[in-house]
């Protein structure tokens, strides 16, 4: 096993606003400004990436691609390994729901199940005879499905390695294969343009989902609440589609080329989209309404995944770029830039300058004990924060200093309060305001502290 350790620096983070999820903490405070063009790639690797998850916890992001697979520390950026094994690309990785086990399929036609905290390979999957193109773990992590381009799905028990039952019925490639929230159902999409929900339990079809109208359904996933299917495809579409009933809720177009991935936020109020346009599209999942168009990948968009909080979204393109997006509550606007970017040279291009200076809601909100207060900064300047009660007595004064031009959104950047006075103690349960001045600029907001 090769092991490499490498800290990733991140520049100039530009956060992106989508509605209905909440900002995470960020990577490294390790920032610095570049006055690059606008837009960002940042290469992770020298290979195609074909898919990147997050850990059940949210503390790994797993990057699978032409050069095997590597494990990155989310907290610090720090990669944590080099899974090298497969023989050839890796096109699918998924952990169990414990986060201990990672399993990946490949073009060697081989599953390997690796130990995630040492990296080391627990077990090898033999069974199909080509390239497998989706795995993907129960929710129990007893059973392990594989699709591939023998047209078959296969059920694996994860603890002995042994072959359950393999499902038929594509027409073509199973590209694609994800288990409902239960584990009850299997979805699997195929080059047959096809979408089926298969009974784990018995193997049985249950049913068969039309709709799109160009081979090659790439992604299927399920609502968090098992509800709700999407699925994306060559057709340049998503749709939504009623588990229970199958019925076309409703089809979403805007993409211009494939949709090659598809992942629900875990309150699943929004839904990603990575195409071979190079965008990604957020969707509000209840209207079908687009909430915003990621630019800043310059090739095909692989796969999207965001992390358990709902606060970042991981994307990974052909060319080696993973790209991650912080996101923070706030009614659709026009696109916004990247946040950050993973790479292997420790180099990024960035649009890092905002329009104007603006004081933003902070968040949580309400919040016990502590709260972020994000800002914008059109220019460099002096910034202070002044907090008060809701009877005008002034509770702490937050001196953050000489500042250069840029957004100061993400927990690492944002202004902190821990809902203390300026003696240290706590505060009471209550409506407070905060004033922001940055040189000539002066705005206040109000927030809730309930306890």
């Amino acid at each position: 096993m090769q092991k490499n350790k490498r800290t990733l620096v991140f520049m100039c983070l530009t956060l992106l606003f989508v509605s209905n999820l909440y900002l995470s903490n960020t990577f490294s405070q390790n920032h610095a400004s570049l006055d690059l063009p606008t837009g960002a790639t940042a290469r992770l690797d020298k290979g195609t990436i074909e898919e990147i998850r997050y850990s059940p916890d949210g503390t790994r992001l797993a990057v699978a691609g032409s050069f095997g697979i590597r494990l990155y520390d989310t907290q610090t950026g720090e990669e944590l390994d080099l899974l090298i094994g497969h023989r050839g690309i890796v096109n699918s990785v998924s952990f169990s729901p414990d986060g201990k086990t990672l399993a990946s399929g490949g073009r060697d036609a081989v599953i390997r199940l690796w130990h995630v905290r040492t990296g080391t390979l627990l077990g090898i999957l033999t069974g199909h005879p080509d390239d497998i193109e989706g795995v993907s773990f129960s929710s129990d992590g007893k059973t392990l499905a594989s699709g591939g381009f023998d047209a078959v799905i296969r059920l694996w028990d994860v603890r002995t390695g042994r072959l359950l039952r393999i499902l038929t019925g594509h027409r073509g490639i199973a590209y694609s294969v994800s288990f409902s929230p239960d584990g009850k159902t299997l979805a699997s999409g195929g080059r047959d343009a096809t979408i089926r929900l298969w009974d784990v339990g018995t193997g049985t079809l249950l049913r068969t989902l039309e709709g799109h109208t160009t081979g090659w359904v790439s992604s299927v996933s399920f609502s968090p609440d098992g509800k709700t299917l999407a699925s994306g495809g060559r057709d340049a579409t998503i749709r939504l589609w009623d588990v229970r009933t199958g019925t076309l809720l409703r089809t979403l177009i805007r993409h211009t080329s494939w949709v090659r991935s598809v992942s629900f936020s875990p309150d699943g109020k929004t839904l990603a989209s990575g195409s071979s346009d190079a965008t990604i599209r957020l969707w509000d999942v209840r209207t079908g309404t687009l909430l915003r168009a990621l630019e800043g990948h310059t090739t095909e968009v692989y796969s999207v995944s965001f992390n358990l909080d709902g606060r970042t979204l991981a994307s990974g393109s052909r060319n080696g770029t993973v790209l991650l997006w912080e996101t923070m509550p706030m009614a659709p606007a026009a696109p916004s830039q990247l946040l950050v970017a993973l790479n292997k040279e420790n180099l990024i291009n960035t649009n890092s300058r905002p329009l104007e200076t603006s004081l933003l809601a902070n968040y949580p909100n309400p919040f016990n004990p502590e709260t972020w207060l994000p800002y914008q900064l059109a220019s460099p300047v002096e910034v202070r924060i002044a907090i008060y009660a809701a009877d005008g007595q002034l509770i702490r004064k937050l001196d953050l200093g000489y500042q250069p031009a840029g957004f100061y959104e993400s927990r690492s950047r944002a202004a902190y309060w821990d809902g203390k006075n300026a003696v240290g103690e706590p505060v009471a349960s209550g409506v407070y305001f905060y004033t922001f001045t940055a040189g000539d600029f002066t705005a206040t907001r109000r927030m809730l502290i309930l306890k």
